[in-house]
């Protein structure tokens, strides 16, 4: 969140922190045994961080969400760019393949994503799926598809 997102939520955490507090002391003065809901918050706060510890493996987290994109987007550029030399000098599906791997490779390590097998399993069906792509396109194209 930039600007006026994370502004707001300031506001709103503070709102809510305001209100929460007087709530509170609205229920001390009336009688209320704080000590007792202390101790009933901190157990269903504990109850809470075990469910989400069990459901966490669940939950995309940014920085991997954040590969998968780099991964596509630099597929896609790969293979455009692979498909643009090919036009200049024929190349063989192999070569094709070898020099768009190289191109993603070389633009995650320039992004600072490290291989491991998983990102190059993840690559290599980037790229396959951009020249899917891009042949269907082709195809759509001849056959004056609008989609």
């Amino acid at each position: 969140m930039n600007g006026p997102g994370t502004l707001l939520a300031i506001i709103g955490v503070i709102a809510g922190l305001a209100a929460l507090l007087s709530v509170l002391l609205w229920l001390r003065k009336r009688g209320v045994d704080m000590d007792a809901v202390v101790v009933q918050s901190q157990a269903a706060i504990a109850k809470f961080s075990s469910i989400f510890e069990q459901v966490r493996p669940f939950i995309p987290d940014g920085k991997g969400t954040d590969t998968v994109d780099k991964i596509i987007k630099a597929a896609h550029i790969g293979v455009e760019n692979v498909e643009q030399l090919n036009k200049m000098s024929k190349m063989g599906p192999e070569e094709k393949k070898a020099a768009a791997r190289g191109y993603v490779f070389d633009a995650l390590s320039v992004m600072g994503v490290e291989t491991s097998p998983e990102v190059t399993r993840l690559v290599d069906g980037a790229i396959e799926s951009e020249v899917w792509e891009m042949g269907r396109k082709a195809i759509e194209g001849r056959l004056g598809g609008n989609e």
